[in-house]
């Protein structure tokens, strides 16, 4: 039998491994005899369960041949519809389609992508949606994928996840962090991640000054973005996904809406509140991260997502009475509710922090008065607001950086949006530092 093609990459790890592109597909060819990247060759062999065993080989000449190699590697954007009326998607049209080209390129070139995504649901799904896109482009074009897709602990890329990038990620690999690693936390590692491979951040958290990231899709890169927290993750993957391949966008969808209802976008349908709900149940109440196959059958079946979602909102019920008895409230142009939820809210248990802050926030700003609140433990501190206490003047991304600036020397670390946002500390420094966001939050009504 015979195929003819370009060599277009040589196996850095396997002398004898070679990709032939026809024009039509990549062929895994085995080969003991080098063969010239860049060239046009004919090979005679036999096709094995994973590869061409070729037996012999030439150079020839096609000139029509190499054309069709040279498009069947070459990446355009399709045109797309938007799902959501959102002034500021069409705006970051450009950077989708670039993300998708930066994507494509990696897949022609053969080169491994991973993807770290963080470990809530807009994370999780984010990295479910962007799987399936890069997965379907290569499939589309018989092209051996090298694709991995880890949950990140947490929203920093902190250095033990650039260390171990670097030890078991070739040079020139692709790296995607989603929904995680823009804030200034981030930046030193993703900084030594950037001399090693080349990165993209896909995140709506605001992001670090001068973060240096070469390719960064976010709403931040839109001037007077309106609500840039409304602009998740999970949205901003699902457009570069479907650039990648159209056909998957309808099936690829309800993820879309579940990150949305998951992180509160205004752009949300609230139908799909039972979805988003027990992704994060999951990811919290796992002893180790599940994979993305996983959170895609559980999704898929109904009568599980509805007695997870029973079990989630019996839990949670009984932490909002806990906070609620517990909880400080001090009323006046913003009604401050403070608590602290040490004994509530566990690590590795239901309610996370964050969910149990969610819940808190909803029952006391329930009657639309401006309403903000701090939930804290011996390490974390988060704050939630609604819209109208944001008008009024609070905003946690002014709070947490005069935070950074008096404790970052002592282990301090924070972020998040306006109205939703948390910090970590050590525990030394938990009664100060709640203290003094307290005090600047009790200003407000001075």
């Amino acid at each position: 039998m015979k195929i003819t093609g370009i060599v277009i990459k040589a196996d850095s790890l396997n002398t004898t491994r070679f990709y032939l592109c026809t024009g039509n597909e990549v062929v895994t060819v085995d080969s003991h005899v080098e063969l010239p990247v860049g060239k046009l060759v004919e090979l005679t062999g036999e096709y094995t369960h994973y590869f061409f065993k070729a037996a012999e080989n030439k150079g020839v000449s096609d000139n029509k041949l190499e054309k069709k190699v040279k498009e069947f590697l070459s990446f355009t954007s399709p045109e797309v519809k938007l799902f959501t009326d959102a002034p500021s998607l069409l705006e970051m049209s450009n950077l989708f389609e670039k993300a998708a080209e930066v994507i494509a390129k990696a897949v022609f070139e053969l080169r491994p992508i991973k993807v770290r995504y963080d470990g809530d649901c807009d994370g999780i799904l984010a990295g479910l949606i962007l799987k399936k896109g890069i997965e379907a482009f290569a499939a589309n074009r018989k092209i051996p994928l090298f694709l991995r897709c880890q949950e990140s602990g947490g929203a920093v890329y902190k250095e033990k996840d650039w260390e171990e990038d670097k030890a078991t990620l070739m040079e020139g690999s692709l790296l995607i962090l989603l929904d995680h690693g823009a804030n200034q936390e981030s930046k030193p590692s993703l900084e030594n991640s950037s001399k090693r491979f080349e990165v993209m951040v896909v995140d709506h958290h605001p992001p670090a000054l001068k973060h240096g990231i070469r390719h960064f899709v976010s709403p931040f890169n839109v001037k007077n973005c309106d609500e840039p927290s409304s602009y998740n993750t999970g949205m901003l993957s699902f457009e570069i996904s479907r650039r990648l391949a159209l056909e998957i966008e309808d099936s690829i969808l309800p993820y879309r809406y579940y990150s949305m209802q998951a992180d509160t976008s205004s752009f949300r349908k609230k139908e799909f509140f039972q979805q988003a709900v027990i992704v994060d149940y999951i990811a919290v109440t796992a002893s180790e991260p599940r994979s993305l196959e996983y959170y895609e059958k559980t999704l898929a079946n109904q009568d599980l997502v509805k007695e997870l979602y029973s079990e989630e909102e019996t839990k949670i019920r009984k932490g909002l009475e806990k906070a609620t008895n517990k909880a400080k409230v001090t009323e006046g142009k913003i009604r401050i509710v403070s608590c602290d939820v040490a004994g509530i809210a566990k690590k590795n248990t239901y309610p996370s922090l964050s969910k149990l802050h969610n819940a808190v926030q909803t029952h006391f700003s329930q009657d639309g008065q401006p309403t903000a609140s701090l939930l804290y433990t011996k390490n974390n501190l988060s704050f939630r607001a609604n819209h109208s206490a944001a008008e009024k003047g609070f905003s946690a991304n002014k709070i947490i950086p005069v935070l950074r600036e008096e404790f970052g020397n002592y282990g301090f670390t924070g972020g998040g949006h306006n109205v939703a946002a948390s910090s970590r500390f050590p525990q030394d420094y938990a009664k100060q530092i709640v203290s003094t966001a307290l005090k600047m939050v009790n200003q407000l009504n001075e």
